[in-house]
């Protein structure tokens, strides 16, 4: 898991490693809405996580998530999908 998918400085270098590397998954809190829509595209949703640093930052965070043009399957993947898989979480239907 690459937090912050290096930030705002070095996304574009954390998507050239994710890319190279199947088991690097990003999480791209802090990053332009325009670089998490760019990780979506290039790597699938399958490969990025939600995450927040505070709980100050969350509502920005799913705000920007929730309006890149994800469709639903892709953003249920990113907001918990992939945190459920990646972590074996348990999850009550």
């Amino acid at each position: 898991m690459l937090a912050h998918a290096g930030n705002k400085f070095y996304v574009a270098e954390a998507i050239i490693a994710a890319q190279c590397c199947d088991n690097i998954l990003l999480e791209p809190s802090w990053c332009g809405p325009h670089r998490v829509k760019e990780a979506v595209y290039k790597l699938g949703a399958g490969r990025i996580l939600f995450g927040s640093d505070l709980p100050l930052n969350v509502i920005v965070e799913l705000t920007k998530f929730r309006n890149i043009g994800l469709t639903d399957t892709q953003l249920e993947q990113c907001l918990s999908g992939n945190a459920i898989r990646e972590y074996k979480l348990p999850v009550q239907s």
